[in-house]
């Protein structure tokens, strides 16, 4: 876990922090997730109905344990973390951009099932300041306008149930309610059918990702066109307005 010096210096670095508070909680029944390729988001199997997740936003450090041991799971089954396991966690941890972040989360009877960080960009490389671009990212807008979108994942035992389409309308809506226009994330090519269905697109750029050698590309959602449900599954759509009727 972070220590006092780590939590110091990583605060020097940051800027203001994000808003406390941002008025999401909502409780939801899973549905069947999208047939898809395989990792740390889902697979191609599809449960029957799940049981009640509620999703709500947390800040770090809150519930820190128990998010970095669903990220070690879900990576770990997904081959997306290195042989030294508990190396890849002290460099997670010791991220500065956590101090920053918003964190939403699904739990299912007090157990954290799915996360993902959001965190306004710091300067210097996206993501994680380890990881390496093939260039200059081309088409991003303006550090002020978009969230960088990380560690998206949900517990193996919970995969298949639908959560991931309910994560990201949680992703989405908080990006809303920070007034950020763009969230900004990596994928493998293997979850790229995933993302696009999200309203995702490429901007072109790769890179090798903090935590493993797997290569990455660097995609950007607009929110307010997934809002208004332009290129995104039915089952995001669904998600959306059970959200935001909440």
């Amino acid at each position: 876990m972070l220590d006092e010096h780590q939590i110091s210096r990583a605060a020097d670095v940051c800027a203001p922090s994000l808003p406390q508070d941002l008025g999401c909680e909502t409780s939801t029944r899973a549905t069947p997730f999208m047939a898809g390729a395989t990792g740390a988001l889902g697979s191609d199997r599809c449960a029957s109905e799940g049981s009640s997740v509620r999703f709500r936003t947390l800040r770090f450090p809150e519930r820190l344990a128990d998010i970095v041991e669903l990220r070690r799971v879900a990576y770990t089954a997904a081959g997306k973390l290195g042989p030294d396991v508990e190396e890849s966690i002290e460099v997670e941890m010791a991220d500065p951009r956590n101090l920053r972040a918003v964190l939403v989360v699904a739990e299912e009877e007090e157990q954290i099932v799915g996360s993902v960080r959001l965190t306004p960009p710091l300067p210097g490389p996206l993501f994680h300041s380890t990881c390496r671009f093939d260039g200059p990212v081309q088409g991003l807008p303006s550090r002020s306008d978009f969230l960088e979108s990380a560690w998206a994942c949900i517990h193996p035992s919970q995969q298949g149930q639908g959560l991931f389409w309910h994560l990201v309308a949680h992703m989405v809506l908080a990006a809303k309610r920070l007034g950020k226009p763009y969230l900004v994330g990596g994928t493998a090519e293997n979850l790229w059918p995933n993302w696009r269905r999200c309203g995702y697109r490429k901007l072109g750029s790769r890179y090798i990702g903090a935590l493993s050698a797997t290569e990455l590309s660097v995609v950007i959602l607009k929110v307010e066109e997934v809002l208004a449900g332009r290129n995104i599954a039915s089952q995001l759509a669904r998600s959306l307005a059970l959200h935001v009727r909440s």
